[in-house]
């Protein structure tokens, strides 16, 4: 009986280790995915902090970024020209 109990316990045990150790790896690979997405963002927010300092510093990237927008400047006019359709 005690056999069969000691037997049970460590089963129960293997079962537990086994199953933590699975989590374990499971959040070991999330954490590795995550530093990825992290360095991603930094070069990303490290590339924008080079793009506002150029925007900033830069009165004809300023302008030319607003008209990518459709923005005018102080007295200008925005004209867009449409194609004509083809006719049949």
């Amino acid at each position: 009986m005690t056999l069969r109990l000691i037997v049970a316990a460590l089963l129960v045990g293997l079962f537990l280790s086994l199953s933590a150790y699975g989590r374990l790896r499971a959040m070991e690979q999330s954490a590795v995915e995550l530093e990825g997405e992290v360095q991603k963002l930094a070069a990303e927010n490290a590339a924008l902090r080079e793009r506002i300092k150029a925007l900033a510093s830069d009165p004809d990237a300023l302008a030319a970024e607003a008209r990518s927008f459709g923005l005018a400047g102080n007295g200008e006019i925005i004209y867009t020209f449409v194609p004509e359709a083809a006719h049949d």
